[in-house]
């Protein structure tokens, strides 16, 4: 109110900065800061006299409003914070001190908690990291250390490390010491002093300051005259039996100037089904440095960095459109999400790609519905300790996936022969498990079910199915008022007026019952549930196709179910104890138990 009577008359921005300072003098900082915003009298007070007073106060998100139309501003803000990462609980005490009266003490302010606010402050205004340099310093160290620690991974190629390694010193000299001490302190890494005299010799570092015992007789295992066994990286951890790539080196395609990438494009249109993947920028989480697309007869290889200079708005936005937003086109993934939205951070063109792209079905959750759901709907040919897609693949080839290469340079060019098949690979074998789980499905006679699963999958975007709105307030209250009467109008008479046994009632448990599933089987009852990722709608079809009687723990299930099977054929069961639970379905069903019945 007082900005809409005071806007017209053109008020001077020191009376406007005095309606600001009551409330500072009042110490009602946060309220200060929303005002203070309104009027676009930030820059008339210290940076001190609202912002770190509402940073303890933990209103760090009305500093960012206070903050974003004012670079300067962001910058003061991001420097403040970056100061306090040294030192940080002695600093904070000295901060607490000087404002005694601020009861709430913000938990962002330290800890892991302060650099991850640093770090998303530095993305949202778009700062230069050095604007923080004792925050990019620490974060530069960690993601180096981690880096380094790798390096003992079974599935780690010694020539990709180094490549990595190397790629992140640069020009450094303390990252060169710090890795050189990584390497022989033993405390995180088996000393390595070979490896440590390796890159002394590469850097050229002063032997002063090396640790001792690094030995100047030095052999480079990859230069294939060393002798110690232990120092073959390349030697294959799995005896030579990796699944392998069915296609002819030759399919395989670098896709790297623009009339091969519009011959390409061309493609597209004449397929049906295809993998897709993508590989990240070396020593990040996001950034795209490859794009994998695999037909059944060929793989293209997208180079990002080369095509990025090269390619107009337009051709990317050809690609999606011609490619992710085809609707024709079935895109087989392995969790996608990460890739899809690595390449939204890539270009423009791909803006919303999560939302857009059409016909995308990712094989992890399909997976997990298929395979490793209790109700098993088709079993995996093999059994494989690995995860992810390596022992997907396993489970069903009995074969692991090669994965020495996943830890690579994948910004170096060119790619070396087995990151190329590596990259090829990874796409590509999607397309052998779709096809083998829509054998399988024929093998099992489940082809209708799985074909329904995949298109319900496809349909709700890979994810669960949300189809619940938000009720306004006389909704609730009337479904509030239903649900109490359901539960009131629970029958205390049995459904059957005679007994029967545990051989004349098959029963659907819905996602909440997974326990009550399993006890009711040991006593000898058909009894199967759902997932916590299936619908209620599915439990209900299940009921439906195979009549079977419906235990559900929520009266909205309830009330959605009650529509596939007859009246009185489901149960809301209200006990919160396992074994009284059992008897609520026993006394319901009037079930009668003999000692024969237990695990038949």
């Amino acid at each position: 109110m007082v900005v809409r009577l005071i806007s017209p008359l053109k008020v001077e921005s020191a009376r406007l900065a005095s309606l600001v300072q009551v409330e500072v003098d009042r110490r009602n900082y946060s309220r200060a800061a929303a005002i203070a915003t309104t009027l676009g009298v930030q820059t008339a007070f210290e940076f001190c006299d609202i912002c770190v007073p509402c940073l303890l106060e933990n209103a760090i998100e009305r500093v960012e409003d206070y903050v974003e139309p004012h670079p300067e501003l962001q910058i003061q803000l991001v420097q403040f914070l970056d100061g306090i990462t040294t030192n940080n609980a002695a600093q904070l005490s000295a901060l607490w001190r000087s404002y005694p009266w601020i009861q709430t003490k913000s938990p962002r302010l330290s800890g892991k908690s302060l650099g991850k606010l640093i770090e998303r402050l530095l993305k949202k205004f778009e700062l230069d990291p050095k604007m923080a340099p004792l925050h990019t310093k620490t974060r530069t160290f960690l993601a180096f250390r981690y880096q380094v620690l790798t390096k003992n991974e079974p599935t780690t190629r010694l020539e990709n490390w180094r490549d990595l390694v190397g790629e992140f010193v640069g020009k450094d000299l303390e990252l060169a010491y710090t890795l050189v001490n990584l390497l022989t302190n033993g405390r995180s890494i088996d000393p390595d002093f070979k490896e440590a005299q390796f890159w002394a010799n590469k850097l050229d570092l002063d032997r002063r300051r090396l640790p001792y015992g690094i030995d100047d007789d030095f052999e480079d295992p990859l230069s294939g005259n060393g002798d110690d066994a232990d120092e073959n990286w390349d030697e294959d951890q799995n005896g030579g039996k990796f699944y392998a790539l069915r296609l002819p080196r030759e399919r395989i395609l670098m896709i790297d100037t623009q009339p091969a990438f519009r011959d390409f494009l061309a493609v597209l249109a004449e397929e049906t089904v295809s993998g897709y993947d993508s590989e990240t920028l070396p020593m990040t989480s996001d950034g795209v440095a490859l794009m994998q697309v695999a037909f059944p007869d060929q793989v293209f290889l997208l180079d990002a960095n080369a095509l990025s200079g090269k390619l107009s708005h337009e051709d990317w936005t050809g690609f999606v459109q011609g490619y992710f937003n085809n609707p024709n086109l079935l895109k087989l993934g392995f969790g996608l999400a990460p890739d899809l939205k690595n390449m939204e951070r890539f270009h423009p063109a791909f803006a919303n790609l999560r939302q857009t792209a059409k016909r995308v079905l990712d094989l992890d959750p399909l997976h997990r519905q298929l395979f490793l759901a209790s109700n098993q709907v088709l079993i995996a040919s093999y059994t494989s300790d690995n995860r992810g897609l390596s022992g997907f693949v396993e489970s069903i080839f009995g074969l692991p996936l090669d994965k020495r290469d996943q830890i690579s340079h994948w910004d170096k060019r060119p790619l070396s022969e087995s990151q190329t098949i590596y990259a090829a690979l990874d796409a590509f074998v999607l397309l052998d498990l779709y096809n083998q789980i829509l054998a399988l499905s024929e093998v099992r006679g489940q082809k209708d079910h799985v074909y329904k699963v995949i298109e319900t999958t496809i349909k709700f975007g890979n994810k669960l199915e949300k189809n619940e709105k938000k009720l306004n307030s006389a909704e609730e209250k009337a479904m509030r008022k239903e649900m109490a009467n359901l539960r009131l109008s629970q029958p205390v008479q049995p459904l059957n007026k005679e007994p029967i046994s545990v051989r004349d009632i098959r029963i659907a448990c819905d996602g909440m019952l997974q326990g009550l599933c399993k006890k009711l089987r040991l006593h000898g009852i058909d009894t199967r549930t759902i997932e916590n990722f299936e619908s209620t709608e599915r439990l209900g079809e299940i009921a439906q196709e195979e009549k079977r009687m419906i235990l559900t723990r929520g009266v909205k299930s309830f009330v959605k179910l009650k529509k596939f099977v007859p009246p009185g054929f489901i149960l809301i069961i209200q006990d919160d104890l396992l074994d009284h639970q059992v008897e609520e379905v026993l006394h319901y069903f009037n079930i009668r138990m003999s000692p024969d019945d237990f695990f038949s």
